[in-house]
């Protein structure tokens, strides 16, 4: 009888935060402004003043949690093996322009959408999953004040604000060749260093993401906008895991 009532508890509190959760997703589309997610790159340098492409990053899988959680960003080595042997996402830096009147960095991310256009380095076909601003002028924590409750007035109360992303994206796999607790020593450090808190909007529509950050990345006080595909995720994931180890050969002669 106890242990029926216990589970009774347990299933009624999911259900609750479930139904919270639910209350909470935003019920249209999310997109990085100006832009709709799936976009491909040449439809998305349009009008806009490319300062470079980074291909530097691809070595692992640029997910939405790569993108905005920096403490992940530090330890995303930890999760994968080995680099892929081709690298199926890339970054674009496309100058500064003013957000809800501050200056901004502007980054967009984007794979390609199969093994073919990325051994072809087909870049007019990838696609958008990502954009973010990056505040690093200014008060970072007051940038950070002011967004929050702008954003809140558009897409009312957020799914999380928390410093644990794993509220926001769940528990990290880490890799079968390392001890769990040396991955989350290694995780725990990393979150130490970073002192990032994380807020984080949903959409029902589309699985579109507004998440809100601040902390330090690469020991530098800032506060980053981040939309983000979230759909996108397991295509990204896939294509890497479609390759992984290919370029790890025992018989390698590299660079001779």
């Amino acid at each position: 009888m106890k242990r029926s009532i216990a589970l009774l508890i347990a299933l009624t509190l999911l259900l609750s935060c479930a139904s919270a959760m639910a209350e909470n997703m935003y019920g249209k589309d999310i997109q990085f402004s100006g832009h709709t997610f799936g976009e491909t790159f040449a439809q998305a340098i349009q009008g806009i003043e490319v300062d470079s492409v980074d291909f530097q990053d691809g070595r692992w899988p640029v997910t939405s949690r790569k993108i905005a959680d920096p403490a992940y960003m530090y330890i995303v080595h930890l999760t994968n093996r080995d680099e892929a042997a081709v690298r199926y996402c890339f970054s674009m830096r496309a100058g500064e322009q003013t957000v809800a009147g501050y200056r901004a960095g502007v980054t967009m991310y984007f794979y390609y959408p199969d093994a073919d256009a990325a051994s072809r380095f087909e870049l007019g076909r990838a696609q958008l999953n990502a954009g973010v601003y990056d505040f690093y002028e200014g008060d970072a924590k007051g940038i950070y004040d002011s967004l929050k409750g702008k954003l809140t007035s558009l897409y009312g109360e957020p799914l999380a604000v928390t410093e644990d992303a794993n509220e926001i994206w769940g528990e990290i796999a880490y890799r079968e060749d390392m001890e769990r607790a040396d991955f989350e020593r290694e995780y725990r450090e990393a979150v130490d260093r970073c002192k990032a808190t994380l807020v984080a909007w949903k959409s029902s529509t589309n699985g579109g993401m507004v998440v809100l950050v601040n902390g330090f990345k690469y020991d530098t006080p800032m506060t980053s906008l981040c939309y983000l595909d979230s759909r996108a995720d397991e295509v990204i994931q896939s294509l890497y895991q479609s390759t992984s180890g290919s370029g790890a050969a025992n018989d390698s002669m590299e660079g001779l």
